[in-house]
This record gives C-alpha cells, sequence and structure tokens, in this order.
C-alpha cells in the first residue's frame, strides 16, 4: 500500500495556503502598502497601528498574467485590534473594499489579460465596506 502524501508538503504553501501576519503603521498624510500573493500566502491577517492620518492598503501582484482566474487567491483580515481601516485596492487604486477593523474580504481575479488584471472582493456575512456587491464564485 502506498501513503498518501499530503499534496501541501510536496509544493509547498505555493498554491495551498499558509497564513501571514503583519502589522502596517499607517504614516502621516500618506499610505503604506502590502501586496497579497497567492504564491507568498492565501490568508493574510493584518493589524494597522499608529494615529497618524495616513491609510493601510492590500494590493495584488503587480503582474496578474501570470495567475489563474478565479480564487480567492487571497483571504484578507483586518484584526479587531487594528487602529484604523484596511483598504483593498487594485493596482490602479480603485477600492475593492474597506474593511473596518474585525472585518474581512476574499479577493478573486476575473480576468489576467492585463498585467494589471481585473480583481473583485467579496465579503463574508459580517463584512461591510466592500464595494465589488454579493459574494459570488467565478469558474
Amino acid at each position: 500500500m502506498v501513503g498518501r502524501q499530503e499534496q501541501a508538503r510536496l509544493h509547498g504553501d505555493r498554491y495551498f495556503g499558509g497564513v501571514t501576519s503583519a502589522t502596517l503603521t499607517r504614516p502621516a498624510g500618506a499610505f503604506v502598502d502590502r501586496t497579497f500573493h497567492p504564491e507568498e500566502a492565501r490568508a493574510y491577517y493584518i493589524t494597522i497601528d499608529g494615529s497618524a492620518s495616513g491609510f493601510a492598503r492590500m494590493v495584488p501582484p503587480a503582474d496578474a498574467r501570470s495567475l489563474t482566474l478565479g480564487g480567492p487567491h487571497a483571504t484578507i483580515w483586518n484584526s479587531a485590534s487594528s487602529a484604523g481601516d484596511l483598504y483593498v485596492v487594485d493596482s490602479a487604486s480603485s477600492t475593492l473594499a474597506q474593511l473596518p477593523p474585525g472585518n474581512s474580504v476574499q479577493v478573486y481575479l476575473t480576468d489576467n489579460s492585463t498585467a494589471a488584471g481585473t480583481w473583485v472582493a467579496c465579503a463574508f456575512a459580517s463584512s461591510a465596506g466592500v464595494v465589488s456587491g454579493p459574494r459570488t464564485f467565478v469558474s
């Protein structure tokens, strides 16, 4: 009998998971960006720190052409202990979601024909501020 090996162990966390935690400190009058990428992790747990007037943003990879359509490519949580909203933006800086502390969103890629791609953020039931509407699945 052949023993079963977990697929994630064969490929690392490349396509099968991984969680990254990060703290983003808001700068005064500007923004701090953190890229999400499915080859780094599939889940991001972000805590926003600082009392400055700036913004914290999650942005997609610079080139979406090598990524598969669908997703979720990432699940993004704004920690309940965050000091402000977390913005999920596309490469043109258009807001896909504005996540108050304690809320989360899943991010899907709907078009990868350009480097920027087209991204959609789908809220969990308790999430507020998501721009792209009700949760849908892309096949």
